[in-house]
């Protein structure tokens, strides 16, 4: 089907579930302001932990005969400075982590369940659907771990040797390798996350075959997706700073949000048309 015949079926889609589409738009705009938030507030936190450990430790005193009897520090005062830092730092980064985690793993999951909803032709209702959603996260997170652990030890293995590295040339195709390998598994992931909907075994076979065969429409779409969304956050970024056009600046961000979940339908369209075929 053509790329803009599936843009008609995405429209149809959301003319005939606005309720799933403005529930869409919600989580959107709550997924955003809680990552803004979560960025904004514990880097700051964690920042000023490091700090409550590191000026202490500026000032302790290194000699090796204070050192040997266990009191570097002039007082116990700034023992327990740096004690209490360590813990409300070990705090945030735990809390960060999992706030994250819940973010991706429940918030944005649901997102890709009533996006998959809303894009299927007969979607399950009453008490099935309690059933349904929870196979369809369960799928969710099937991918989301697959595909988000295998680039993480990839990463941890390369980067591991990188630091043993000298050559440029060696450090620069190390970077390379992990940058394909994170846009590759984003790519399998996002596959898979439009096929939640189907049964295991038929899962696994679609996604196999349309991550695949279908690999350079996939990529195509993906690319037009990333180009309409760095022109509207370029709209953004580009009217912010004046006081003048801010205005501008929130209705650009407005059309932002919407577009994420457009494009989101979009892609799940594209997935599904490539099933029947």
């Amino acid at each position: 089907m053509h790329l803009l015949e599936i843009l008609q079926q995405s429209r149809d889609k959301i003319k005939q579930n606005k309720v799933i589409f403005l529930l869409l738009t919600i989580l959107q705009i709550g997924v955003l302001i809680a990552l803004v938030y979560l960025l904004l507030m514990y880097p700051a936190k964690i920042l000023d932990n490091v700090q409550g450990i590191l000026a202490p430790l500026e000032q302790a005193n290194y000699n090796a005969t204070l050192i040997q009897e266990g009191v570097p520090f002039s007082t116990t005062t700034e023992l327990a400075s740096v004690s209490q830092s360590y813990a409300a730092l070990y705090q945030n980064m735990s809390h960060l982590f999992l706030d994250l985690l819940g973010i991706f793993l429940i918030i944005q999951a649901g997102i890709w369940i009533l996006t998959t909803r809303l894009t299927q032709e007969s979607p399950a209702r009453g008490v099935k659907i309690i059933y349904t959603y929870c196979s369809e996260w369960s799928k969710y997170l099937f991918f989301a771990i697959l595909f988000t652990g295998i680039p993480l030890i990839i990463s941890y293995l390369l980067l591991k040797g990188w630091f043993n590295v000298d050559d440029l040339t060696i450090s620069t195709w190390i970077m390379i390798i992990i940058g394909l390998c994170w846009t590759f598994c984003y790519y399998f992931q996002l596959v898979g996350f439009a096929l939640i909907n189907h049964p295991w075994k038929e899962m696994l076979i679609l996604w196999k075959r349309i991550s695949f065969k279908g690999i350079l429409q996939n990529i195509l779409i993906l690319i037009l997706m990333g180009l309409v969304q760095a022109i509207l956050l370029g709209g953004v970024a580009l009217f912010l700073p004046s006081q003048k056009w801010f205005i501008l600046s929130f209705i650009f961000l407005i059309v932002w949000i919407i577009s994420l979940v457009i494009i989101r339908i979009y892609w799940v369209a594209n997935v599904k048309e490539q099933v029947k075929k």
